[in-house]
């Protein structure tokens, strides 16, 4: 050891590049899973030769971190990369035209660990511990980076030698894209002040730096969410429109368009206009599917002076097409024919959850009285699935500058702290923030590193002016940030539970569009939403996806908390407030249904073991797809379905005492039957094996198509009397004996005599301490009080209508406990049952 660092200290003395010339230069280390498939099978470690001779690595191997040992005769090219695969055969390195070897023993750690390469002698060529927690580069986290050097004469042990790969993949077999980057300074920590801010106050921003001695300046640059101040909004998307529906032509010529027109014989609502879209409607054209095509706008607004007008914006969110007047001038149009009537249709169909902004022309806005003026266009009379118009008008003002010249507060040895000040803006904004970094040595650098996960520092202004009996959730769908050197997109959420003082900013996230309107979000390591990694939005008023119609929150949120107080491990689901940003304080709000995500973090927050298989039931993918250690193959579940399925009885209760957690999956088969879990036996499950017991669990999911899975106005089957034996066959007997394909696990479970006189037991012993009529009514009038509590708040603040929405509450609980009424019915004539009452078995 003393001779090593008497080396080192030669080398930095005499200037000297004290490395081999064989160095890690990559690492891909934890991969994202590719659909059902483990990442892990995409791991990768490359090395680069930098010297000028060919190099045998004959007798080189790995030591730590994974077991490899290259073939003999292994030559590595002078200034030529090689890759050692953890799967040799995996499509992605099919065609490389560089040098793969392979495959090695072990994985590369998730969460961080040694790495060495040694020589035939055991003598070290390279190594270094990296690690997925900050100072290290947290991109390459199973983000789609990979870890990159970047620089092969910067010491590998050392944090600021690598950074997250900016190319998806990373760069195997050839030069790394982070080459070039300086290695210091990086950014140490930071602070907002104050770190919950309003719109009164102006905010510091502190951040500091290490090497302090390389940074001649900072500048601070920044971005609003919220670029157009309230003032400078003329006409707002969600304020009192005059709206015309294209039954019949609005007049008989385009006059509609005019200042002059008569609209006192249109109807008024509150913006945007349509259907089957809730993140952009306000009042809801529920009869323009099959009834007509296009949609008439009008709405006055006076303006003072032009005087300080910059430009003028039409910012838009549309669906399929519209034609925009201002003052009698066309303005702005997109998908629209060119000559129209009232029954003419959009170009095509056009599907974005992105705002359009349409720059207008000096002159067309006067000082007093204005006129704007819409047509919008479906794609279909009949065929399409939504519709919306909701335009707002922008006068823009003469920007501040987004740049600021950071002032040092702070200077040390091996740290220094620079501030801004930022002004105030509007409350329900976001601000981004990142810096450039001007060096001693003249050269720039933009911090944080572009490949990181949340490449910019970011803060919420919040007046907490919205009261609301809900806890609150702002969405903002992926946009470019202005302040990264990168096209990529990023979303944000921010919560505000019931209660707390400050929302909580989530940003970075990623917002996933679904079916239906669904949306997920799945949260940055680390910065978890109360603990979980994602979860699942379900919309205000379904539109598809789902049997039981615009009832379908509802269900699923009694559900869930119903398997919950069955003591069964399962999802928790509360009603949001939702808010799209940006936002202000008239905007469109919604309720809507908010679902955990079962994973490993699910796993985690129910004290389970989170290392254990997770598969879900999904017969849309042919069966149980598996969700944790893919890499692992399916031995486990096949050993268990063979083993309960067994005609011997001796195999099949050995199953049942050592592979299955019998008092939960009682719990679990209990509750499906009170609630006609019409699903939840052969789908719409998933199943976990406790890594320390090998005991597997059932955990229920997707709880749309349970209570009856009747959709107001009570058209359909109730299965009120789905019998106590379906989890064997999945017949449904009562209900025009329609019937499900039987579960994989639960139909041989049930077959079982002895588990089955257990199950009735359970039934027994369950049947009037869970499911009473006033435990389950009184559940239901709280929640149905609350929503409706509510929404009072809702129209109180936002103006929105909101008859259809309470009625679609009403109906929706009074059909939940309809079927609860008639569920116990049905039950009272079997519970209790003994064993020699089944006739099925």
């Amino acid at each position: 050891m003393r001779i090593l660092i008497v080396c080192s200290v030669l080398c930095i003395l005499l200037g000297i590049n004290c490395y081999s010339d064989v160095v890690i230069n990559e690492i891909h280390y934890n991969p994202p899973d590719d659909d059902l498939e483990d990442g892990s099978y995409r791991e990768f470690i490359e090395l680069y030769n930098s010297g000028d001779e060919d190099i045998d690595l004959t007798g080189y191997k790995f030591t730590k971190g994974v077991q490899f040992a290259f073939p003999d005769n292994t030559l590595l090219y002078s200034k030529s990369y090689i890759v050692i695969a953890k799967n040799l055969t995996h499509r992605t390195w099919r065609n490389s035209a560089f040098k793969i070897v392979g495959p090695y023993e072990g994985k590369l750690s998730n969460s961080g660990e040694r790495l060495t390469l040694a020589r035939a002698d055991d003598s070290i060529v390279d190594e270094f511990k990296y690690s997925d927690s900050f100072p290290w580069p947290l991109g390459a986290d199973g983000y789609g980076s990979s870890l990159e050097r970047i620089a092969w004469s910067l010491e590998a042990d050392d944090f600021h030698s690598w950074r997250s790969s900016l190319q998806d993949e990373g760069t195997p077999g050839r030069a790394n894209s982070i080459v070039g980057t300086i290695a210091t300074p990086v950014i140490t920590n930071h602070a907002i002040i104050p770190e919950h801010p309003t719109s009164s106050d102006q905010v510091k921003i502190q951040i500091a730096f290490d090497a302090p001695d390389t940074i001649k300046s900072v500048d601070l640059i920044y971005e609003s969410l919220s670029e157009n101040p309230p003032e400078n909004v003329l006409v707002s998307a969600n304020s009192k429109w005059r709206y015309w529906k294209g039954r019949t032509a609005p007049s008989s010529s385009i006059n509609w368009i005019l200042e002059s027109f008569d609209d006192s014989s249109w109807d008024e609502g509150y913006g945007g206009f349509g259907y089957g879209d809730v993140n952009h409607v306000n009042t809801n054209f529920s009869d323009m599917q099959g009834g007509y095509s296009t949609v008439y706008l009008r709405k006055e607004f006076s303006v003072d002076s032009t005087d300080m007008t910059d430009d003028l914006t039409l910012s838009i969110y549309y669906d399929d097409g519209f034609i925009c007047y201002l003052n009698g001038v066309e303005i702005a149009r997109a998908n629209a024919p060119q000559d129209y009537t009232h029954t003419s249709l959009a170009n095509s169909t056009f599907e974005s959850d992105e705002v359009s902004t349409f720059s207008i022309s000096d002159g067309v806005l006067v000082e007093g009285n204005n006129i704007i003026a819409l047509v919008g266009f479906n794609t279909s009379r009949g065929g399409s699935s939504d519709f919306y118009l909701a335009p707002t008008l922008l006068m823009g003002l003469e920007e501040d500058s987004h740049k600021i010249q950071m002032s040092k507060i702070a200077d040390g040895i091996e740290s220094a702290t620079y501030e801004a000040i930022l002004p105030s803006m509007p409350s329900q904004n976001l601000v981004r923030s990142s810096v450039i970094v001007n060096l001693t040595n003249g050269v720039s650098q933009l911090l944080p590193h572009a490949a990181e996960p949340k490449p910019f520092i970011s803060y919420f202004v919040y007046d907490d002016e919205i009261e609301s009996s809900l806890p609150l959730l702002w969405i903002m769908s992926p946009k470019k940030s202005t302040v990264v050197a990168s096209s990529d997109y990023y979303g944000a959420a921010v919560a505000k539970q019931v209660g707390d003082d400050h929302p909580r900013l989530f940003d970075g996230v990623l917002v996933i569009p679904s079916a239906s309107n669904r949306k997920k979000i799945r949260f940055l390591k680390g910065d978890e939403f109360y603990g979980d990694r994602t979860i699942n939005i379900i919309p205000e008023i379904p539109t598809g996806g789902t049997n039981a119609g615009i009832s379908s929150p509802y269900r699923e949120h009694l559900g869930y908390w119903f398997f919950n107080e069955m003591e069964v491990p399962s999802s928790w689901a509360e009603f949001y407030r939702i808010i799209q940003l940006p936002a202000s304080s008239n905007d469109i709000q919604t309720q809507q249904l908010v679902i955990q995500q079962v994973n490993e973090n699910f796993l985690e927050l129910h004290d389970r073991n989170p290392d254990g298989d997770l598969y879900k039931m999904d017969h849309k993918s042919s069966g149980l797809e598996k969700h944790t250690n893919k890499d692992e193959g399916t031995e486990a579940i096949d050993d268990l379905i063979r083993n309960l399925s067994s005609s011997n009885k001796t195999i099949r209760q050995k199953a049942i005492d050592e592979n299955i957690d019998v008092d939960e999956f009682l719990a679990y088969s209990a509750a499906s039957i009170f609630v006609s879990n019409w699903d939840g036996y052969w789908n719409n499950n998933w199943l976990y094996r406790d890594p320390d017991t090998n005991r597997w669990e059932m955990i229920p999911w997707d709880l749309d198509w349970i209570w009856g899975s009747t959709p107001p106005p009570n058209t359909g089957p109730m299965y009120s009397k789905m019998p106590l034996s379906f989890p064997i066959d999945g017949r449904a007997i009562g209900d025009n004996n329609v019937s499900r394909s039987p579960g994989v696990v639960t139909s041989p479970l049930h077959k079982d005599a002895d588990f089955y006189q257990l199950y009735l037991d359970k039934l027994a012993s369950t049947f009037n301490k869970h499911f009473t009529l006033e435990k389950m009514y009184s559940k239901i009038d709280a929640d149905e009080q609350l929503l409706l509590d509510d929404l009072d708040l809702i129209k109180q603040q936002t103006g929105r209508y909101i008859n259809q929405r309470s009625q679609q509450i009403r109906d929706s609980y009074a059909t939940l406990k309809r079927f609860i009424k008639e569920r116990r019915e049905y039950l009272e004539g079997y519970l209790p049952v003994g064993i020699n009452d089944w006739s099925v078995y």
